[in-house]
């Protein structure tokens, strides 16, 4: 990917009704970028992982992503949205592995063992409500998002 690439992620759990929505939030937020020249795509997803992912690697300029749908939203992304070091990656392309969902799907038993812990572990954060650094009340959603943009 380009070098000129940059992003932004907020929590925005909890804010998103001063906009007007999820969905109205997104479109602001893409017409304030569009307005400044830059090209760009937003996601806003349960995880910070999920909402980068789709904002880097996705196709859509605005994508929101139901809360617990993390898995199916990410499932045809490539591994490379998984931020893997690049032999990992590689390896993975190698053995057909390509997509996101070509890796969630296996036993992660024998991912670990053939890979480590380090391909296991990255999916997490994707897949797995984990807030914020500091600990939240149960009753309280996690909702992220994230933009990608280059200057055009």
């Amino acid at each position: 990917e380009s070098e000129s690439v940059h992003g932004l992620t907020l929590d925005i759990a909890g804010c998103a009704h001063l906009f007007g929505g999820e969905d109205a939030l997104g479109r602001s937020v893409l017409e304030a970028l569009h307005s400044l020249g830059a090209s760009a795509r937003v996601a806003i997803a349960d995880t910070v992982g999920a909402a980068y992912a789709l904002a880097r690697h996705g196709s859509q300029a605005l994508t929101i992503v139901p809360p617990g749908r993390q898995k199916e939203a990410l499932a045809g992304l490539p591994v490379a949205a998984l931020r893997l070091d690049d032999t990992v990656a590689g390896i993975l392309r190698r053995l057909g592995l390509k997509r996101i969902g070509d890796v969630t799907g296996l036993p992660r038993a024998s991912l670990t063992q053939r890979f480590g812990s380090g391909l296991v572990r990255p999916p997490t954060p994707f897949l797995v409500r984990v807030g914020s650094h500091r600990c939240r009340p149960a009753r309280w959603t996690s909702r992220w998002m994230c933009w990608c943009h280059s200057l055009t």
